[in-house]
């Protein structure tokens, strides 16, 4: 199998979340191609058979979902946190928690698979769409 991964590098949790299971799938004969610097699509992606986005929402992860759906690539979508449901964080500033919102229910309508780190979360993802989330 051979997977693509987007993820933050300079985010802590990119290393447990995507680089390590990278890392251990390579141990067992799979390849696997890391881009941590921005969204792009670099053309040896397109022979990905998936791709994890890692903790990336917006526009640019939209599209960059919409390419690699696309060239039939399926997507895994992975976030683990809610800052969107911690409403008390944005008490001023309701444009950027709808903003928010607006972003994770896109990533998970457009995901193939979600994968979170709680049940709780699971559960939040569960609600915007039919995608399966684990």
């Amino acid at each position: 199998m051979y997977v693509a991964v987007f993820a933050n590098e300079r985010e802590m949790s990119s290393h447990y979340r995507a680089y390590e299971p990278v890392e251990a799938l390579a141990g067992r004969g799979h390849r696997g191609l890391v881009n941590g610097a921005d969204g792009t699509l670099a053309p040896e992606m397109l022979e990905c058979d998936v791709a994890l986005i890692s903790r990336w929402q917006g526009k640019g992860a939209v599209k960059l979902m919409e390419q690699l759906h696309g060239a039939g690539i399926a997507v895994v979508w992975g976030h683990d946190d809610a800052v969107e449901q911690a409403g008390h964080l944005f008490a001023d500033r309701a444009l950027e928690l709808q903003r928010r919102r607006a972003e994770v229910a896109a990533m998970v309508r457009g995901a193939d698979v979600v994968v979170t780190t709680s049940e709780r979360i699971a559960e939040r993802y569960r609600e915007v769409s039919s995608t399966p989330v684990t």
